[in-house]
């Protein structure tokens, strides 16, 4: 893995796309331009290429971890989490090229939404066995008010996503492809809900590279539920600045999981760099012998 994969890069790209969706969609609802493709292959792109780098980064990091069963785990589940949302976003792309005339309703219903639901169920058991791997070494849940008030209000998200309107649900969508539609209303809560867990083991970290990699890393879900409720709630969709701004959070969130990977991944670049630099030392000391050798 390149060590140019910075934050500071990464928060280039996120504020590029959040302002580039505010602008085109903010576009379209105006009527400057039509909306000629939904999605839109650029940001069809651009959220599969965040999904590529995080799963490069997510079996990297997992590979540093193969002495902790539980947090290797948690990046595996991560990785699979990334692999399946390729899939689904490459469908997208599929369908905002507009080179398959039929590939749209029926046909590309499933192919979308059953690897949106299992990658959902991915997240949510990595984002717990994090935590579980976090409560291991000290770093427990102690609930403040805080923490009260942020389950609190995911649970008042919850009854306006489930009951969302029925003309939203494709009238070809029956039997048990009907659960699809709503995975996300449950395991988007459950994941924010894992979060706040996740957030105060972050306050007791007190800074530091991981503790801001688990507070953007929170931010994943948080993202995805808000840009779900705007979507699926007939009284906020109807708002057109809310609509805007729901566009835009949910093409920004797949970047926001890969900044959160890269204030990661620094921890790793910088420990290699460090090592090599330790390694350039001994050879200047020691010209043509290796650690192994001084030691014998």
């Amino acid at each position: 893995m390149s060590p140019r994969i910075t934050p500071a890069w990464v928060w280039i790209a996120v504020l590029g796309t959040f302002s580039g969706a505010l602008i085109q969609r903010g576009g379209v609802i105006l009527g400057y331009w039509g909306q000629v493709n939904n999605p839109t292959l650029a940001f069809s792109l651009i959220i599969v290429f965040a999904y590529v780098v995080s799963l490069l980064l997510c079996l990297r990091i997992a590979r540093e971890h193969a002495n902790s069963p539980a947090m290797h785990f948690a990046w595996m589940l991560f990785a699979g989490s990334c692999a399946l949302s390729i899939v689904r976003h490459g469908v997208q792309c599929a369908m905002a090229t507009g080179f398959f005339p039929n590939f749209h309703g029926e046909a590309s219903y499933l192919p979308t939404q059953l690897p949106m639901a299992v990658a959902l169920v991915l997240l949510f058991v990595g984002l717990l066995a994090m935590w579980s791997a976090f409560s291991a070494l000290g770093l427990g849940f102690h609930a403040t008010r805080v923490d009260v008030a942020m389950v609190t209000l995911m649970l008042l998200m919850l009854p306006p996503i489930l009951f969302r309107d029925p003309e939203r649900v494709p009238k070809f969508v029956t039997g048990w492809i009907a659960i699809l539609p709503f995975a996300g209303a449950v395991l988007l809560p459950g994941c924010a809900g894992i979060a706040v867990f996740l957030h105060r083991t972050a306050m007791q970290m007190r800074g530091g590279e991981t503790a801001r990699f688990l507070q953007f890393l929170i931010c994943y879900p948080a993202m995805r539920l808000v840009a779900m409720l705007i979507a699926v709630d007939s009284r906020l969709n109807a708002i057109p600045a809310l609509t805007v701004l729901g566009y835009a959070i949910f093409h920004t969130a797949p970047l926001v999981f890969t900044l959160a990977l890269a204030y990661r991944w620094r921890i790793t670049a910088t420990a290699a760099a460090a090592m090599q630099g330790e390694r350039d030392t001994w050879n200047e000391l020691y010209p043509g012998e290796t650690t192994a050798s001084i030691n014998r």
